[in-house]
């Protein structure tokens, strides 16, 4: 799923632009299905628990897939539409039926693997799922910037095919475990005013990456005055750097680091405002991968800090339902943060990248005034100077 949307979000812009679709009408686009997506994920999330996460995930999944092939056909025939309007109507009918339908994929997912893992492995399990997820933020990419040489719509039509075969394997296999109910006490856990804090940053978080993402490609064309086949190729090579980046560092960095939930989320935020800040610099292409690479390093800190520090929050009955939150607040992000990103990109070609780092200064902003309210305590398995104590992986 999250292959096939990435790919969307690499291909869709120049070629609209060709089409002669605006920016701000590409953005828009993007965030009714945000708003679809973040809508519907509440009502796809009670359906899982009340007939299993196995048939959400196969509706999400054939929704992907449906989405990803009309793309493919419109790219591939999109001179024979009439005019842009009915181009661009073509393509939000086709984003629309994503966000109806794959909202509950990632709910449903985490909560099968945690119901299905031991008490100490579901944090490790509610973990591989992101990490299945910024595996899939690689391959879209990297599948864009492979094969839009031979034809534009070939990655849309080759992720619309692998997210077609993977909700038949969803529904080959073993069902998924019903979800328990919550306790009706868990809605003033999750609602307290640490939790509420930890809201706001996931929102500034994800809304500078929502603003950035669909405007990539523009920036490239842009930035380095290139044809629309070359700008999908760069602009899915920067994407599938920065997904690499953190997904690296995801598998193999963060275990290693005697960090806490919040030092990993305030380092990763500000190594990824850096990357995003060096970003407006660039005058080469290598230069804009590496800067995309810098600001994948940060979101790998930054990302499952975010979530360990949601989970902690939380008493370990509500643990499920804080990273719904959490899902939530990223969805809202990515409602509003496309159509901005673009809007801001008509006035100047730099302006998404700004907003990025705008708003990853707020988050930090956020989250070192958090830090300062409570200060965790000491974990003995860290000795004491290799890290100061506000830093040193704990509860907190």
């Amino acid at each position: 799923m999250t292959s096939a949307n990435m790919t969307v979000y690499a291909t869709l812009g120049p070629v609209a632009r060709g089409a002669g679709i605006s920016e701000i009408e590409v953005g828009l686009i993007f965030a009714t299905s945000g708003l679809l997506f973040s809508l519907t994920s509440s009502a796809w999330g009670r359906a899982a628990d009340r007939h299993g996460g196995q048939l959400v995930i196969f509706i999400g999944l054939l929704g992907t897939a449906l989405s990803s092939l009309i793309f493919a056909g419109l790219f591939d025939s999109w001179r024979d539409v009439i005019g842009a309007v009915n181009l661009f109507a073509a393509f939000l009918l086709a984003r629309i039926l994503y966000g109806l339908l794959a909202g509950g994929v990632q709910p449903a997912a985490t909560a099968w693997v945690v119901q299905t893992a031991s008490d100490p492995n579901r944090a490790t399990g509610a973990a591989r799922v992101g990490a299945v997820v910024g595996l899939g933020s690689v391959i879209g990419p990297a599948l864009a910037a492979s094969s839009v040489d031979a034809a534009i719509w070939l990655p849309l039509m080759i992720t619309g095919l692998l997210s077609g075969l993977a909700a038949i394997v969803i529904l080959l296999a073993a069902a998924a475990p019903a979800v328990t109910p919550k306790p009706a006490h868990r809605e003033k856990e999750l609602t307290s005013p640490d939790m509420l804090r930890v809201y706001i940053v996931a929102f500034l978080f994800y809304f500078g990456l929502a603003a950035l993402q669909p405007t990539i490609a523009f920036f490239v064309q842009d930035r380095f005055h290139v044809e629309t086949a070359l700008a999908i190729h760069r602009g899915g090579l920067v994407s599938a750097t920065f997904a690499g980046c953190a997904l690296f560092v995801q598998a193999f960095w963060i275990r290693r680091l005697p960090l806490s939930a919040r030092c990993l989320l305030s380092t990763g935020i500000a190594v990824s405002m850096l990357g995003f800040a060096s970003g407006l610099l660039v005058t080469d292409i290598r230069w804009l991968l590496a800067a995309f690479a810098l600001a994948g390093i940060g979101y790998g800190l930054a990302q499952p800090g975010l979530m360990i520090w949601a989970l902690l929050g939380a008493a370990r009955h509500g643990q499920a339902e804080a990273a719904g939150r959490i899902q939530a607040a990223a969805s809202a992000a990515w409602v509003v943060g496309p159509f901005a990103g673009t809007a801001v990109y008509a006035i100047d070609f730099r302006g998404a990248l700004a907003v990025a780092v705008t708003t990853m200064a707020l988050a930090l902003a956020v989250t070192i005034a958090c830090r300062s309210q409570a200060t965790p305590p000491p974990v003995p398995s860290v000795p004491p100077g290799r890290s100061p104590s506000w830093c040193r992986r704990s509860g907190r």
